[in-house]
């Protein structure tokens, strides 16, 4: 499961590293993706997954009960639950 960390900024600055925004962008497609149709069971999107060497595309899925969107891909086991924080508005 991914997990997005900024505390990984080694810098003591308040750049956003590389990874850590090709990861914020990955996470923001998927959220996109998700909210466009509101699937309850998984759904294959256009979202090429974002592990080195992974053809695979990416499924999701609301989780209506806690406002959650799970995702996984098709060939790997990239996966990982995000956190709407949308408090019940769908």
């Amino acid at each position: 499961m991914s997990k997005f960390n900024t505390s990984q900024n080694t810098d003591n600055s308040n750049n956003i590293s590389k990874i850590e925004r090709e990861l914020a962008s990955f996470i923001a497609l998927i959220v996109d993706a998700t909210m466009q149709s509101y699937p309850t069971v998984f759904t294959e999107t256009k979202i090429k997954c974002n592990k080195k060497g992974c053809d695979g595309i990416i499924s999701t899925k609301l989780l209506v009960t806690n406002d959650k969107i799970a995702w996984k891909c098709s060939e790997c086991e990239n996966n990982g639950i995000i956190k709407t924080g949308l408090n019940g508005i769908v």
